[in-house]
């Protein structure tokens, strides 16, 4: 009985081992890809939620300027203020992601 049950199951031994050498390369793949890529999408993700906020805050000005049909240089200066906010909060958020980056770089 266990002779044939080696003769029988011979050929499917190739096929487990291939299928068990490509589980284990996914595996390491994947946690090669995730280390590297979740440090970006999380920056990425900081950088849209800043939009959304910025764009939110830069409609009420412009809509207050619209709605009296005149734009006056308080108000101009108010988008403006709000857009060099956007720009120096974005820069932050790139130069963090980069320390963090560079912290994980040499722990690693």
């Amino acid at each position: 009985m266990v002779s044939l049950s080696t003769v029988v199951a011979a050929p499917t031994v190739p096929a487990i081992q291939v299928a068990s050498l490509g589980a284990g390369l996914f595996f390491i793949i994947g946690g090669f890809v995730r280390r590297n890529l979740k440090p970006p999408a999380e920056k990425h993700e900081k950088i849209k939620l800043l939009i959304v906020e910025q764009l939110n805050a830069i409609n009420r000005f412009v809509s207050k300027a619209i709605d009296d049909d005149v734009v006056t240089d308080e108000e101009y200066g108010l988008v403006l203020s709000e857009y060099n906010k956007f720009l120096q909060k974005k820069e932050q958020i790139r130069a963090e992601a980069k320390a963090r980056m560079d912290k994980e770089t040499l722990i690693n």
